[in-house]
């Protein structure tokens, strides 16, 4: 594989994650060590996919670390779009043990997503939704203190709108229903998502599994995981309200972050 073109200003150190649609690794600059993502091969010469990235840069700047890793520079150059964003000390929730999937992680994974959503800026409300959460793209610190979200490569904010193309984009696995069946979205969706990713990784396997991905856009979009996650949170011992968030009906969830968990 050869090294992915760095931007100007830093220099390649690592690779992370390597896919046709994106290539993201660690660089070096002045100071310290990023985050870059550029796009992939299949990616390179979609205009769909320059405008998704080239979002992406903008929601984290606008975001200034409120629930999300700071940005340290994003632009375009003749290799196309990139962001790069400061490293994090954290490991991705995936990777925490089912033991480690407790209230003290729940709170502070419902504060960083009630961070982005209530963000603003001098004209007002930003309207982030994340709309791709799932447990790689949540981090969480080694005492479970701290949360940020990643990857706000399918986001939007205010005055966005989601591609046009039709074709689904995401973590089907934690997908809310109504993104699964391609109608709109609001900060609804994330908390499905979240309650989701947290409950999939206390329990070991997600809500919905298939080997056929057109079966699991099905999954997603018609079968509610109410009693999956019932019977999760009472095992563990968690939060009821991670069951209310992926209530199949988006009206009976919590209408805000701030309101799961007493965050």
């Amino acid at each position: 594989m050869s090294t992915p073109r760095t931007p100007d200003g830093f220099v390649f150190d690592s690779p992370i994650a390597t896919s046709a649609a994106s290539e993201v690794f660690l660089v070096r600059g002045e100071g310290g060590v990023g985050v870059c993502k550029r796009l992939g091969p299949r990616a390179r010469d979609d205009a769909a996919s320059h405008a998704l990235l080239e979002r992406e840069g903008r929601i984290v700047r606008a975001l200034a670390g409120r629930g999300a890793p700071e940005l340290v520079a994003a632009g375009v150059d003749d290799a196309g779009p990139f962001v790069v964003t400061r490293r994090l000390a954290m490991i991705p929730l995936a990777d925490l043990a089912p033991s480690g999937v407790v209230d003290s992680v729940v709170r502070a994974a419902f504060r960083a997503l009630a961070a982005i959503h209530e963000a603003t800026d001098a004209d007002g409300a930003l309207g982030i939704v994340h709309a791709d959460v799932s447990p790689s793209n949540v981090m969480v610190s080694g005492d479970g203190a701290e949360v940020r979200f990643v990857d706000f490569g399918l986001s939007t904010m205010r005055g966005d709108a989601p591609p046009a193309d039709g074709v689904f984009r995401g973590a089907l696995a934690f997908a809310p229903p109504e993104l699964a069946r391609g109608e709109a979205i609001d900060v609804r969706a994330d908390l499905f998502a979240l309650a989701a990713s947290l409950l999939s990784v206390a329990a070991g396997a997600p809500p919905r599994s298939s080997s056929s991905e057109a079966a699991l856009l099905a999954l997603a979009g018609g079968e509610p995981i109410d009693a999956w996650a019932r019977a999760v949170a009472a095992r563990f011992g968690l939060e009821p309200a991670l069951v209310a968030c992926v209530a199949f009906d988006r009206a009976d969830r919590p209408a805000r972050a701030r309101e799961v968990c007493g965050t």
